[in-house]
């Protein structure tokens, strides 16, 4: 049986822990879209390019089954600084995909990293796929619009696809940046003993999914093609901040050195997804308990 093609936009921190599972099912033909410079061997064909690049992106997609777009130019944090450059950035780049693809390869599945923060603040919980959405930053608008254009495109030319609606990954590859990435942030404040703020860890909770676990969840998405809805990718558990805070001291035997701040306004208070239709579709359930990514992660990674 032939290989299918695959090809992955965006090798960040997620993109990176899917490639190294796709590499290890032996399943698929690797190509991988990204600015930086290729850092494999023969495992994968490297397009050196950026994703809002036209002609790259055509040459890109033209003979792929299956494409997993997981590049921003954004974050939750950053994006709330100008609702234009998500337009311009990630809305118009997505489109400019879905048009090229309509033209040059129709039968491509499209598997798209969107997010929890879509769903906003919600009153019922754990929060299912039918729960309407209503996002509190313009990070969170612009992964809704693209969810939008991928239905309608769908509805319009049958592009199939499908929106993984993914909670809060951690672990090993995950840089520290001030704008994202809580577990990471903390690892680096115990590292190097400097003082962090901490926004809402009394108001609000998260579910937080080990990036392997999301890595093999997208995977098993390759096999059950097409979908054309969306997908929560979660582990099901709600952690508050402050309990989150707790386990890593009890974890560490180190005392976190925070400073406390409300959380702000484009914060969203209670977040917990419920899982159960990635489960019913395909193979997949998250393996990664929270203690074990904190011991993997934080404790073991920096050798307390």
């Amino acid at each position: 049986m032939d290989k299918l093609n695959i090809g992955i936009i965006g090798h960040g921190f997620i993109g990176k822990e899917v490639v190294k599972e796709l590499i290890l099912t032996k399943k698929f033909n690797i190509n991988i879209l990204d600015r930086n410079r290729n850092i494999y061997d023969n495992e994968v064909n490297w397009y050196q390019s950026d994703f809002r690049e036209g002609s790259s992106i055509e040459n890109f997609i033209q003979d792929l089954d299956i494409l997993i777009h997981l590049a921003s130019s954004t974050v939750p944090a950053s994006a709330n600084l100008s609702g234009e450059i998500d337009i311009k950035e990630n809305i118009s780049a997505m489109v400019q995909i879905l048009d090229l693809t309509r033209k040059l390869n129709p039968q491509l599945y499209i598997i798209f990293a969107s997010s929890a923060s879509v769903y906003g603040n919600q009153v019922n919980f754990p929060i299912k796929e039918f729960n309407t959405p209503s996002p509190k930053s313009f990070y969170g608008l612009q992964k809704l619009s693209i969810e939008h254009f991928l239905r309608i495109y769908y509805q319009k030319y049958k592009i199939n696809y499908v929106s993984c609606r993914i909670s809060n990954p951690y672990g090993p590859g995950q840089k520290n940046n001030p704008l994202q990435g809580l577990l990471s942030i903390i690892k680096n404040s115990l590292k190097y003993k400097n003082k962090i703020t901490i926004y809402g860890a009394k108001e609000c909770s998260r579910d937080f999914i080990h990036i392997n676990d999301l890595a093999k969840a997208i995977i098993s998405l390759c096999d059950v093609r097409p979908i054309n809805s969306e997908v929560n990718i979660s582990t099901g558990m709600e952690t508050k901040i402050s309990d989150l805070i707790e386990k890593i001291e009890k974890i560490t035997s180190r005392k976190v050195m925070a400073r406390y701040e409300g959380s702000r306004e484009t914060d969203i208070t209670r977040s917990v997804l419920e899982n159960n239709l990635i489960k019913s579709l395909t193979k997949w359930e998250p393996k990664i308990t929270l203690d074990q990514g904190i011991e993997e992660f934080i404790k073991k990674d920096l050798n307390f």
